[in-house]
């Protein structure tokens, strides 16, 4: 799979993964330097992930702002949406980044034009990395800007989680660690701002949901200071060591001994509640059920190294052997793009492919169920309320791969008329059939 050039992209941009950082805060309204398309492109994109209006703001360079920098047109939307915005988040695109922007320079002239106003910057060309490595710069930023370190701390945990967390799932974690006895900040926390509501009123300038920025001021109080997916690992590790609180990591909560760890984690030597026993014991039951399913079975993984590394354990687990491949530099993982893809299904049969929409739409005509899963998924609705992780969702995680499994092998395969190519074969000579 090694090339020089990208001719079908699997990854996202820089930009979008920011941007959807910053949705986790309430009030945020990210606002992207660039011209207007880069700002359409990934708010259709949104849009038609979790179905939910997305408060996006351009700075809509030009011509003529693209060669001198744009600087005005940031100071004017700034301007423009500061009496609405709790935050206005900004961020870079690669046409800014290529004219030059100096984004912390012109946040320092910002702020003192209007200091008042919650800001915050990120530069994230997306001629470099993806989705998820904007996402945790947009994290950084955030914790950098707003986060100092507390003279007490409290029983409370800050929970860096990453973009492949689905809404529901970021709200059942949250929801889980209130239950055992602790105080929760989601960083970001999409369970609001992403889930879907019916409001009273029919316009929001800024997200609808999540951490407030007061809210955000408060984790350097945290006891505990926990990372899930594994694109928040270092961000959460050098933020726990800065506040000097205790860190632990997790990659998935979709195996019995990672989900155990996290509950023995804030349970502090006290037993499992009943409610989350059962739910234990129904997973327990439910790879049970499901394992002799998987034998002899293989699955391709595409997408950010996150998504690989949140899926492949269980996979693995549960006795699927997996083939894994990035759009950007990844452990263990082969590096390419969705022709790439496409050609290792030619070249290879693979039962189950875990990806994105347009990764399912390369092997539409392969005998492969495609479980669409991580970012863009515009096949389906409710893929932003799937939840795949703690004891209950894993144990939907399992169900729905051994249903992909059992439709693959009910699947009605192709019939070729050997004699209807005979008779083609010999109307072709020119012999009577």
């Amino acid at each position: 799979m090694s090339k020089n050039l990208i001719t079908n992209p699997l990854r996202l941009s820089q930009p979008a993964g920011a941007a959807l950082a910053y949705m986790g805060i309430r009030g945020a309204v990210p606002l992207w330097h660039g011209v207007q398309g880069c700002t359409a492109f990934a708010k259709i994109l949104m849009l038609g992930h979790f179905r939910e209006p997305v408060p996006y703001q351009t700075t809509a360079m030009g011509h003529g702002e693209i060669v001198m920098g744009g600087e005005a047109n940031i100071f004017e939307a700034i301007k423009n949406i500061k009496d609405e915005a709790e935050l206005v988040a900004l961020l870079t695109t690669g046409v800014s980044e290529t004219s030059g922007c100096d984004i912390q320079g012109i946040l320092i002239e910002a702020r003192d034009l209007h200091p008042t106003t919650n800001m915050v910057g990120v530069s994230t060309p997306d001629f470099q990395g993806s989705l998820e490595t904007g996402y945790a710069k947009a994290v950084k930023a955030l914790i950098k800007q707003f986060v100092k370190p507390a003279a007490e701390v409290e029983k409370q945990v800050a929970v860096l989680i990453g973009p492949y967390f689905t809404p529901a799932e970021v709200g059942k974690i949250k929801d889980t660690i209130k239950n055992l006895g602790w105080k929760p900040f989601m960083l970001p926390d999409l369970s609001e701002s992403l889930i879907g509501r019916l409001l009273p009123e029919e316009h929001s300038p800024g997200a609808i949901g999540g951490l407030t920025v007061e809210e955000l001021s408060q984790l350097g109080a945290s006891e505990l200071v926990v990372s899930i997916g594994s694109s928040m690992h270092k961000v959460a590790g050098n933020f726990a060591k800065d506040i000097g609180a205790e860190y632990q990591s997790f990659d998935h909560l979709a195996l019995p001994d990672e989900i155990d760890a996290f509950f023995k984690l804030f349970l502090k030597g006290a037993q499992l509640p009943e409610k989350y026993l059962q739910q234990r014991q129904h997973l327990l039951d439910m790879m049970l059920d499901v394992e002799s399913l998987f034998y002899s079975k293989k699955a391709a993984i595409a997408g950010d190294p996150e998504l690989i590394h949140r899926m492949r354990a269980p996979l693995e687990g549960i006795g699927i052997e997996t083939f894994c491949i990035s759009g950007i530099p990844c452990s263990d993982s082969a590096m390419g793009d969705l022709h790439d893809l496409e050609e290792l299904f030619e070249a290879e049969d693979y039962h189950l492919l875990l990806g994105n929409s347009w990764a399912a739409k390369m092997i539409k005509d392969k005998e492969t169920v495609a479980i669409p899963m991580g970012m863009p998924v515009f096949g389906q609705v409710g893929g932003h309320r799937k939840q795949r992780c703690l004891y209950w969702g894993a144990a939907n995680l399992f169900e729905e791969l051994a249903n992909g499994v059992l439709n693959l092998d009910e699947a009605v395969k192709p019939y070729h008329s050997k004699l209807k190519e005979t008779l083609l074969k010999n109307s072709l000579l020119g012999e009577t059939a």
